[in-house]
């Protein structure tokens, strides 16, 4: 199921290609002007190295580049199998859950995330991209749901456990000092009434 273009995205390389396409190499095959005008941002030389060689091998972006860099790229790779494209375009679902920034991978069906399968919802009316954006969207919001639902919780056990400690505490000072006047209020009163004393 193909994305449907706009949004934010990140560039990935596919499995495998890890030792083959350094940060060197792209900045010697894909970005080479870049570099040398930015020899000391290496993270946005491999951003842009990681688009161009993505764009090298997307029938839809191919023709942005130049003729000699579609060259360069084809000689740098020959040979090598790396399928349909080197370069993997994931798209991110930005979002807020309580005042927090997250930026999550949004997975296509047929991807595994953990060792487990996406899962595909289809809503009537809505595109795939936009469908799986707002699943994720939902079930990442249950999630923090719950777990400021369980807090909350934990935090009421506790605030609930200090009371009727703090209760039980008052409960025992109060008994003390009524069996201090001899057992009863009754008592404690009338013990200290000089009449009654004095009989």
């Amino acid at each position: 199921m193909p994305w449907s273009p706009g949004g934010p995205v990140k560039y990935k390389l596919e499995v495998g290609l890890d030792n083959l396409v350094t940060n060197d190499w792209l900045f010697t095959n894909c970005v080479p002007h870049i570099h040398l005008c930015f020899p000391n941002d290496r993270r946005l030389c491999q951003i842009l190295g990681l688009a161009t060689l993505h764009a090298c091998y997307d029938p839809t972006l191919r023709e942005t580049l130049p003729e000699a860099q579609r060259i360069r790229l084809a000689d740098s790779l020959q040979g090598v199998d790396y399928g349909v494209n080197a370069v993997e375009k994931v798209p991110l679902h930005v979002h807020s859950v309580n005042g927090n920034l997250f930026i999550d991978e949004m997975m296509q069906q047929g991807q595994v995330a953990g060792g487990q399968a996406a899962p595909v919802v289809n809503a009537p009316g809505l595109a795939g991209a936009a469908n799986g954006a707002i699943l994720q969207s939902i079930l990442l919001n249950q999630q923090q749901c719950v777990n400021q639902q369980a807090l909350q919780q934990v935090q009421m056990e506790m605030g609930f456990s200090n009371m009727k400690q703090h209760m039980d505490q008052w409960f025992v000072i109060l008994n003390d000092n009524l069996c201090g006047f001899g057992g009863t209020t009754h008592r404690g009163f009338a013990r200290q009434d000089p009449v009654q004393a004095a009989n």
